[in-house]
């Protein structure tokens, strides 16, 4: 009964975050703005110049600031 919780993905914290898939509403070159479930966010790029509309999916999180990369298809 315990094996299967540790095996879970964490849903909140930092943690919870990555992965988590958004929309650029301010082009990433490479700070910027995203937005992901509503929330607004200040992001980095970490696969270049990410333009506004473009799906971006979360690798990490610095401090207040996501790093994020172009999702792909």
């Amino acid at each position: 009964a315990i094996i299967p919780s540790l095996l879970r993905r964490k849903l909140t914290g930092n943690e919870g975050m990555i992965g988590m898939v958004g929309r650029v509403t301010e082009a990433l070159n490479p700070d910027g703005t995203v937005i992901i479930k509503g929330e607004y966010w200040k992001a980095r790029s970490t696969s270049g110049v990410i333009g506004v509309d473009e799906e971006i999916e979360v690798v990490r999180i610095s401090g207040l600031t996501l790093e994020v990369k172009k999702k792909t298809p």
